[in-house]
Formats: C-alpha cells, sequence, structure tokens
C-alpha cells in the first residue's frame, strides 16, 4: 500500500511511503464467502498534527512520519510473545463456537463444524501487536493492544517521547470511538446487539 495525503483543491496526493505492506487477508470459507481473518496483520494509521503514525503491527513498534516522508520519531514497547499457542487457538475456538451455539439455530452444530475445519487450516502462527491508533482530542497518542481470545480490551497512551502514561481497560462489546484527557466516546452493544453510544469519565484504578 502507499501511504499519503491530500488537500481539499489538490490535483493529486502528496505520497510519504510506498511499499508498505498491506492487510492480510485469508481465505476463510468455501463457496462465496468473503476473505476473513484471524489475529492477521493490519496496517494501523493515525494523523497528528505532525505528521502520520503507522505500524504494521508485526512487532511493538510505530512511527511517526512527517508530511513530507521524513521519519520523526519511533516508540518502541514491550509485549507479551507474539507466538500463537495451542491454548490460544482453543479460546478461539471455544468462543466461535460459544456463538453459533447462542444464534439459535437447530442446526447450529454442523454450520460450526464446517467452519472450523475450513479456520483450523489457517491459523497463523503469531498474533499482531495491535490493531488500531488514536490520536486523543489532548494530541496523545493512543495504541489498542491485539484482543487475544479471552484477553481484555486494553488501549496504551504514550507521551510525545514514548514513554507510557497511561492505560484504558474497556468491558467486552465495548469500541473506543474517541478519546480526551479525562472522557472517552465509546459504542456498546447489548446482548441483542442494540447499539447505544456514551461519553464516560477517566478515573484511576485505585
Amino acid at each position: 500500500m502507499t501511504l499519503g495525503w491530500v488537500e481539499l483543491g489538490d490535483a493529486a496526493a502528496t505520497t510519504v511511503r510506498q511499499r508498505i505492506p498491506g492487510s492480510e487477508l485469508r481465505y476463510l470459507g468455501p463457496g462465496n464467502a468473503m476473505p476473513g481473518s484471524i489475529w492477521a496483520h493490519n496496517v494501523a494509521i493515525a494523523a497528528a498534527i505532525e505528521g502520520i503514525w503507522f505500524g504494521s503491527s508485526e512487532d511493538y513498534e510505530v512511527a511517526l512520519i512527517g508530511w513530507t516522508g521524513e521519519t520523526i520519531r519511533r516508540i518502541r514497547w514491550q509485549g507479551p510473545d507474539l507466538n500463537v499457542t495451542q491454548r490460544d487457538v482453543d479460546r478461539y475456538r471455544d468462543a466461535l463456537e460459544g456463538s453459533y451455539r447462542r444464534g439459535g439455530d437447530p442446526n447450529w452444530r454442523a454450520r460450526f463444524e464446517r467452519r472450523w475445519a475450513w479456520e483450523s487450516e489457517n491459523v497463523p502462527d503469531v498474533f499482531p501487536a495491535y490493531d488500531r491508533l488514536m490520536i486523543g482530542d489532548d494530541g496523545v497518542l493512543w495504541v489498542h493492544d491485539y484482543v487475544r481470545p479471552g484477553e481484555r480490551s486494553e488501549w496504551f497512551a504514550f507521551a510525545a517521547d514514548g514513554t507510557w502514561i497511561r492505560t484504558l481497560v474497556l468491558p467486552p462489546r465495548t469500541l473506543l470511538l474517541d478519546i480526551g484527557r479525562d472522557w472517552a466516546l465509546v459504542r456498546t452493544l447489548d446482548d441483542v446487539d442494540v447499539q447505544r453510544v456514551a461519553v464516560h469519565a477517566l478515573v484511576e484504578n485505585r
């Protein structure tokens, strides 16, 4: 993929990076099934005042690229081993089976087994390190840690010098839409997939 930007009225985009490995797509089903992903790597991007933060999610690193293409800074941090274990695969399979069981289809088991027969042949060997980047309303960079099977959703905030400054922990079925110094805008889904949007105050975990 190519990374660039364009202003209103420009005849062409300004390119800042080329030949960036794009997002992975894995064929997950028979017939007319669309390509999907099982913890596949994705390019994560977030625009800031100085330039564009981006990363491949292949390791615990993101880079800030200036609007003219120069690398301004990199942020690296420590995270868990990215190798996929059998326990990870088992957790994913159990969660997938549970979603079919709760769907109410009397033939859920046969449908699940058909899907798993395909997916089990396409399980990657490594996890992505993260899957989203976001610039907060106050200019802080937030990185969404990749949610492994059975784990909670966490966002990490980094200061301009790369120092970790705080962590946001989200409940299940909650999506972060925007964030500021002391608030978070989220979308939640209830048990019947009704969506709600709310602003919550951020509080310290004591």
